[in-house]
């Protein structure tokens, strides 16, 4: 974000955070409280009406309405477009990263001139921060577990239902988008000898669901979502958060604030209070109060929480072993 006239980012950096597993976003010096901290102009930001100067540069916005019965808001339509840009960045930078691999195995000479025109996405530094390589840690997220998985730890549960649905609409919509990121590859793969299979395209898409759905921020620009570089990386907290963000009305920046005086190596986090969370317990999944706009204004349980998220706020064991021991947070009594 550097090369931005309008970007601003003060003393902070990306390291493994100090709850939970992941990265997280620490200051490097000593801050006092109602200090800007971050300023992330629109561009920056994965939405959908933003883009590069090609000539299909309002693609996904402007897709026709799928022919897609959807009755589950965590999946809606503009959800499913940002995922298919969001898809088709990233898989750009798969394609550049082949372009440079075959640069160190071949003489510039023997590299067909349409592969040196294949450039990486715009977005390519914060793409790479997102879960969408293949590792173990992808499957901290619901939409990656095996059926397997699914069937044996959550039959019975109260997760179980909502657990199924969000998979297999997050499958319909892999099968939609599917030929419309294809159909973009492709104009870009033609004459080249750069390859991405259909099965990339399908990881991809489902990676780009579990980023829009554990860490993207609403876009009233398009009335859906977005990621936000640098500030995602922020962690939430149940004891008061020490950052807030607003959005700038006349340009779309996102500018992010101290609430509190800060110490350097300290880890930035968002109160779950300020969000309208409430605080679980390993205990009981009673005295939860989790407002989201993904189950459309409804209270949040933590089933439902781990659902779109990944994991229970303030709950450190792992979710397979509170499915495993019968936990009351999913099998409650």
């Amino acid at each position: 974000m550097e090369d931005s006239e309008t970007s601003f980012v003060g003393p902070v950096e990306v390291k493994e955070s100090t709850v939970g597993y992941g990265l997280g976003l620490f200051v490097t010096e000593d801050i006092d409280a109602d200090k800007i901290l971050l300023e992330i102009p629109r561009k920056k930001c994965v939405a959908l009406d933003n883009h590069d100067d090609d000539e299909d540069e309002n693609y996904f916005l402007s897709l026709d309405p799928f022919p897609y019965d959807n009755d589950d808001d965590a999946v809606n339509y503009q959800r499913i477009k940002l995922a298919g840009k969001l898809s088709f960045e990233y898989l750009q930078v798969m394609m550049h990263d082949q372009l440079l691999s075959k640069e160190t195995t071949t003489t510039m000479t023997t590299v067909p001139k349409h592969d040196n025109e294949i450039s990486s996405s715009d977005f390519e530094p914060y793409l790479r921060l997102l879960p969408f390589s293949n590792c173990n840690e992808e499957t901290w997220h619901v939409l990656h577990w095996s059926n397997e998985e699914v069937e044996t730890l959550f039959e019975g549960s109260i997760a179980y239902r909502e657990v199924c649905s969000i998979r297999h609409e997050v499958d319909k919509a892999i099968h939609i988008l599917q030929p419309h990121v294809r159909s973009k590859l492709d104009s870009i793969l033609d004459n080249s000898n750069l390859v991405i299979s259909n099965d990339e395209i399908d990881n991809a898409i489902k990676s780009s669901f579990v980023s829009i759905l554990s860490r993207s921020f609403e876009d009233d620009e398009t009335n859906g979502s977005k990621c936000i570089p640098v500030l995602d990386m922020c962690n939430h907290s149940s004891n008061g958060g020490n950052i807030m963000h607003g959005t700038d009305s006349l340009d779309g920046t996102v500018v992010v604030y101290t609430k509190t005086e800060l110490k350097a190596g300290m880890e930035l986090r968002y109160s779950y209070d300020d969000d309208g969370h409430g605080v679980a317990t390993e205990e009981s999944g009673e005295n939860i109060k989790y407002d989201n706009d993904l189950m459309d204004g409804e209270k949040l349980k933590p089933y439902q929480f781990f659902i779109l998220y990944g994991f229970i706020p303030n709950v450190m064991t792992d979710v397979r072993e509170l499915l495993r021991t019968k936990s009351p947070l999913f099998f409650p009594k």
